[in-house]
């Protein structure tokens, strides 16, 4: 209990949370129904792209340039469509800060002292993670797993990955400000930290758990948010919160893919799985749940303790040295 208190202090000297209700204060329901407007978005956005491409090949058929690079267009494609729908989702949530609540869009978390370094920060950190979960899940199913590089890796398409790249920028991002940008200090300024930390995890496995995955798929998706949330207590900000969850999906889809039966990745490198070891899907997920949760509910706890370090001591600074990260 006395870790909750020492936490639940930091709505009292970071920005972030002190900028929370600085404006016309919405009824917190609405607050947390917020994030919702992506996912009631993008399964519009989603029945209208698939009756358009089943109609488009039924009626004329494949187009020969997609018969040549189908993997690469295809997967630019949906990058494309992801930006779609994201960036309108966005623009609603600043649309509901700046007319709705009267207060600058900044104080989402958008301060510009140190933004660069904190951006890279949290995308060193959700590489060096994502690395670390890939790596212990091949330790789990060692004998089972062949990590290679991918041959058939097309280095002419360059623009394959700078698409991709600002595509997770985008969508990672967004789904940031809404969850830990947003949601995150509007309730923790109406209840306390801790409750804010837990309802926007929540809000952020419930997203995010698909047909069929269970608890272990909520478990991994929460100990993700949870990380995030700690990022935005350390920072201050929403930057490397931002990075974390940009290089996360850049490094698991573009720089290390996993390939199961006959899927055929397009990243730069690949981790195949034994099919006649591994039966079904399901047991590969249960697998890579675990591994995954277990790195960042520790990621949690190393965070935790810099933060709790930070806040028992007189040195300012203790885990991000010369640089000034407390705004």
């Amino acid at each position: 209990m006395n870790i909750f208190r020492k936490i639940n202090q930091f709505d009292k000297k970071n920005r972030i949370f002190l900028e929370a209700d600085s404006g016309r204060i919405l009824p917190s329901s609405l607050a947390v129904s917020f994030p919702f407007i992506i996912w009631g978005i993008n399964v519009i956005a989603s029945l209208v792209w698939s009756i358009f491409n089943i109609s488009f090949t039924f009626f004329w058929g494949e187009p020969s340039f997609l018969r040549d690079f189908s993997n690469e267009v295809n997967y630019t494609l949906d990058a494309l469509f992801t930006l779609s729908v994201f960036i309108p989702s966005l623009l609603i949530l600043f649309a509901i800060v700046k007319l709705g609540e009267k207060r600058d869009i900044s104080s989402l978390g958008f301060y510009k002292k140190g933004f660069i370094l904190k951006y890279i920060s949290g995308f060193l950190i959700g590489f060096i993670i994502c690395v670390l979960c890939i790596g212990l899940l091949s330790l789990f199913l060692r004998g089972n797993t062949k990590f290679y590089y991918n041959s058939n890796f097309n280095f002419n398409i360059i623009w394959y990955f700078f698409i991709h790249i600002i595509t997770w920028m985008i969508q990672g991002g967004t789904e940031e400000i809404f969850l830990r940008g947003y949601v995150f200090p509007v309730v923790s300024k109406r209840t306390n930290i801790v409750v804010g930390m837990l309802i926007s995890s929540i809000l952020f496995s419930t997203l995010h758990v698909r047909d069929g995955y269970g608890f272990l798929s909520f478990l991994f998706y929460f100990s993700m948010a949870m990380l995030s949330a700690l990022l935005v207590i350390n920072f201050d900000s929403i930057w490397a919160s931002c990075g974390f969850h940009a290089a996360w999906n850049f490094t698991i889809s573009n720089i290390i893919d996993f390939k199961y039966n006959k899927t055929n990745p397009i990243s730069l490198y690949i981790l195949e799985f034994n099919t006649k070891q591994i039966s079904n899907i399901s047991s590969l997920n249960n697998y890579m749940h675990i591994s995954f949760a277990t790195v960042l509910l520790l990621g949690c706890i190393i965070f935790l303790f810099i933060l709790l370090l930070k806040k028992t001591s007189n040195y300012k600074n203790i885990y991000f040295g010369k640089y000034d990260y407390q705004i």
